[in-house]
């Protein structure tokens, strides 16, 4: 998938989905603080790490810049609700979107009148992938785990979680659902695209190629029609 740097202006089309990546190391000018709500900045303030501060500014006010500008709002007027789940959304708007952030990078996801979720991880972080494993794998997929050598082991398990987070995310079940309980079709070793039926809705699951620093994955209800991949250069 081609990654343009060009403002946004197309509209999004059924079952489309716009996909925003952006990294806080590669851009010169830092996040709009002045965009951010009050609630927002309380909460960069009770971080305690300043990389965790900065990488929070940075993703929330780029989630605010683009949706912004696809609405044509100024940053700092929207405004905010989330689901009983803790899903934020944009009370009276057709555009759904969900974010993810990890190292230094972000990845959104816009789409129109329909659930999406995207999840994001930089494979060089020094993650426990046996620990991660034992919190998301089910019996199933553990049963596949032992056949496959490293490093592609420990892919497939940053690719079952990823794939099991877009998906939980883009339901709003992500805070209260085990992923432990849910076994994705395929095996732990798939790599293709996935459908899942779930409450009465059919999700498609997909990776996101960002390269080899990076495992992300996408989840949307129903067909994934195209895929339109932008860069936020700031």
């Amino acid at each position: 998938m081609p990654w343009r740097g060009r403002p946004p202006g197309d509209e999004i089309g059924p079952g489309e989905v716009h996909l925003w990546r952006a990294s806080h190391a590669a851009t010169s000018k830092p996040p709009r603080l002045d965009c951010l709500d009050p609630a927002e900045r309380q909460r960069a303030r009770r971080m305690l790490m300043p990389s965790q501060r900065k990488a929070f500014c940075f993703a929330r006010s780029m989630l605010r810049v683009v949706l912004g500008a696809y609405l044509s709002v100024d940053p700092e007027r929207l405004r905010f609700a989330t689901t009983a789940e803790g899903k934020p959304y944009l009370p009276g708007q057709k555009l759904r979107f969900n974010l993810s952030h990890s190292g230094d990078g972000v990845l959104l996801a816009l789409v129109h009148g329909i659930d999406v979720g995207v999840d994001l991880e930089a494979t060089g972080r020094n993650i426990d992938v046996d620990a991660l494993a034992a919190a998301s794998l089910s019996e199933a997929e553990w049963l596949g785990i032992d056949a496959i050598d490293e490093p592609e082991r420990r892919r497939a398990i940053l690719r079952q979680w990823t794939r099991k987070e877009a998906l939980l995310k883009a339901e709003g079940s992500g805070l209260v659902y085990d992923p432990r309980d849910l076994t994705l079709p395929g095996g732990i070793a798939a790599s293709t695209p996935a459908r899942v039926r779930r409450g009465g809705r059919i999700w498609t699951l997909t990776d996101v190629s960002l390269g080899e620093a990076w495992q992300a994955s996408l989840a949307i209800e129903g067909r994934i029609c195209a895929i339109r991949g932008y860069c936020l250069g700031w």
